[in-house]
């Protein structure tokens, strides 16, 4: 919404033309740390003729911290809350899939754990690799593979050699097609995010993408994830995620 909302709702008054705000998690959050721009925001999506939300948590949002002060509390009514879709699955062939494994090593047979995401501390990444050395005590094969690159990289690759955690893969940035690969290739995936100051989940789009590809998800219920884990087929919920133990028995319990 900053700065192009800003732009827009300025010239509406020249134009006279209505317009739409769509809105997900960090949009409706990362204003708050700012008085100017949480005004500014609510003045936004005040004079928007619809606002779409991501989720129900987002619309939630979006109600509690910019609805008062509102003239006739006419926020929540403007609302419509719209699903984000993945994008559309990709056949990969078994031959890709092969290559890959062995290109990163992976032995016929291994178990393969994935997570998707911008290695960014409210992803929760640290949480999955505090709890693989439990997890290797039942499956000592699993092989954890984490796409994505992010300013927490150097601190979680630390954490892996501080450990001797291995094999953990971090193959940084992959396009669309390369990850329709990666999905393919794993057993199950992994996202345990946090709610992070202003920054949260408003809905969480991988968890709907692993399961185009038939995974067994281990999630969380933070910001609007539930909303996105409910839309899957097979979820396993890790009520404490900050507990290794308790990670690590729904990590086993995905590949049951």
């Amino acid at each position: 919404m900053l700065p192009v909302g800003t732009v827009v709702w300025l010239l509406s008054f020249v134009w006279k033309k209505p317009y739409i705000v769509s809105t997900h998690g960090m949009d409706v959050l990362m204003p708050l740390k700012s008085k100017r721009r949480r005004w500014l925001v609510g003045k936004i999506l005040q004079r928007a003729a619809l606002i779409t939300a991501n989720s129900e948590w987002t619309r939630e949002e979006i109600v509690r911290n910019y609805e008062s002060g509102m003239r006739n509390h006419c926020l929540r009514q403007k609302i419509a809350v719209i699903f984000p879709e993945p994008k559309p699955k990709r056949e990969v062939p078994r031959e890709e899939a092969k290559a890959l494994r062995l290109q990163l090593k992976i032995p016929e047979g291994a178990t393969v754990l994935l997570t998707a995401c911008r290695l960014v501390k409210r992803k929760g990444v640290d949480r999955v690799l505090a709890a693989l050395p439990e997890v290797w005590k039942a499956m000592p094969d699993l092989h954890y593979i984490i796409v994505g690159n992010g300013e927490e990289r150097q601190k979680l690759e630390t954490m892996v050699g501080a450990r001797s955690i291995a094999p953990v893969h971090f193959v940084g940035e992959v396009s669309d097609e390369e990850l329709a690969a990666y999905y393919s290739l794993a057993d199950a995936f992994i996202l345990l995010p946090r709610e992070e100051g202003c920054d949260a989940e408003g809905f969480g789009i991988v968890y709907r993408e692993a399961d185009q590809y038939g995974l067994p998800i281990v999630g969380c219920v933070s910001g609007g994830t539930g909303e996105a884990l409910q839309q899957c087929r097979k979820t396993l919920l890790v009520e404490n995620p900050d507990d290794p133990k308790s990670v690590a028995e729904k990590i086993c319990q995905a590949f049951q």
